[in-house]
């Protein structure tokens, strides 16, 4: 399968994006927060095979960065997890797992004309029914950027409109593709942080040469409703949608639904909650799941297939950050419904769960739960992995740490296939670099 060249391999573009990280975080007095580490491990079924069960021994080095800087014309939110992976007796070749995740607003003029750029970079499961490990997973590469122009219609109305052009590369898959869209919309400003608007979409996706895809089309009509507050915000949207497919003889339509919820429960907790339906593609999913996920490290249960399909979902995530505890949940819904071929159709459902509590100033423990169902409709294949995370930590000092932690991986299908359990054992050693210490 010939790939086109890229210019950066995914080594030099998370090193470039840890890069950025902290030039941009001296640059402009940016929030930085930074952590390095080293770790050796040992895992009893590497291959995550029932029957055929080899141990090998772990080497990683990781990095944690996340920088975020809010103003008046600037404001950027980047976060980078990544771990360089040896697998000492040679069961696969090294690796690096991670990715990278960035949000960033420029203005020009300031609430009038600026430039937008989001961008998503990890890895994503190659063959959907089998387990994840080094050779199922790919690298994929989602970059959107583009300007942003809003301006006022007297004193109660506003226009906003928008353009983006799109690059997403997979490392493997052929799905490799340009995406050209816009947005127009005209508000109406309805008083205490309201907003009632009719938004007009198209979105234009081509795919490389040689793919097996057919090029497509998205467009939508709705009206959005916006309300912001100090406790939250809200944005639901209703309306229609349609997606053509090239050389397709009938166009798809349906209702385009989508309900965004954000609220402050009370200091240091925070809930948000998502639904809607939509047309959609694998490229938006993988950027639904990783923008969700609170460990960039994890590789997205996300198929690979180019085709566009209806998408149905949901999302749950609850953040609680207090001064000896902090708990992140995160659930998601993903349904996929191919409208002109039902072979791929499938539903996702995925569960995280991470808690850290300092026994004292010195002593913490750990404890994530990790659970994902998939259902692929066409083959009656239904799959089902959870991961068990229990470490137990030290602190040295504010600089120093280390961390023992012990992992239970189990998957279970209903026709019996590529089922396995897998344990492994971690001793980790990180540090916190003097940057990140002083930060208020």
């Amino acid at each position: 399968m010939n790939k086109k060249p890229t210019l950066f391999s995914s080594s030099s573009k998370l090193l470039l994006a840890c890069a950025i990280v902290l030039t941009a975080g001296s640059s402009f007095g940016a929030d930085l927060n930074s952590e390095f580490s080293a770790s050796i491990g040992r895992s009893d079924n590497v291959l995550r095979n029932e029957d055929n069960q080899i141990e090998e021994t772990i080497a990683t080095v990781g990095v944690e960065m996340d920088l975020l800087h809010e103003g008046p014309r600037l404001s950027v939110d980047v976060y980078v997890n990544a771990d360089y992976i040896d697998y000492v007796d040679d069961s696969f070749d090294s690796d690096l797992e991670g990715g990278a995740t960035a949000v960033a607003d420029y203005w020009f003029l300031l609430d009038r004309f600026g430039w937008n750029l989001q961008y998503n970079f990890g890895q994503q499961i190659f063959d959907p029914l089998a387990p994840i490990r080094p050779d199922n997973r790919e690298n994929v590469s989602y970059l959107t950027t583009g300007p942003q122009l809003e301006f006022p219609l007297g004193s109660r109305f506003e226009f906003k409109a928008s353009a983006e052009v799109s690059d997403t590369s997979y490392e493997i898959n052929p799905n490799d593709q340009t995406r050209v869209g816009g947005r127009a919309s005209i508000g109406r400003l309805m008083g205490a942080g309201r907003t009632l608007s009719v938004v007009a979409t198209q979105e234009d996706v081509k795919y490389d040469d040689g793919a097996p895809t057919p090029d497509f089309e998205r467009r939508g009509l709705f009206l959005r409703f916006e309300s912001a507050n100090a406790r939250g915000t809200v944005t639901v949207d209703l309306g229609v949608n349609e997606l053509e497919l090239d050389g397709a003889a009938e166009t798809g339509d349906g209702t385009l639904f989508r309900i965004d919820w954000l609220r402050v429960l009370s200091p240091g907790v925070e809930l948000t909650l998502g639904a809607g339906t939509r047309y959609s593609d694998q490229g938006d999913i993988f950027r639904f799941f990783q923008n969700a996920a609170f460990d960039l490290v994890d590789t997205e249960n996300v198929s690979g297939i180019g085709s566009p399909f209806r998408n149905n979902y949901g999302s749950v995530i609850f953040a609680l950050e207090k001064p000896r505890t902090s708990i992140d949940l995160v659930v998601l819904y993903s349904d996929e419904d191919y409208e002109f071929d039902s072979t791929f159709d499938r539903e996702v459902k995925q569960l995280n769960f991470a808690l850290t509590r300092d026994f004292t100033n010195r002593l913490f423990g750990e404890l994530g739960i990790d659970a994902s169902e998939r259902e692929f409709i066409s083959v009656n294949r239904d799959d089902r992995d959870v991961q068990y995370t229990f470490s137990l930590g030290y602190r040295f000092n504010s600089a120093f740490s280390t961390m023992l932690s012990y992992q239970h991986f189990e998957r279970s299908t209903n026709q019996g296939l590529t089922e396995f359990d897998e344990d492994r054992i971690f001793l980790q050693f990180a540090y916190v670099p003097k940057w990140t210490r002083e930060t208020p």
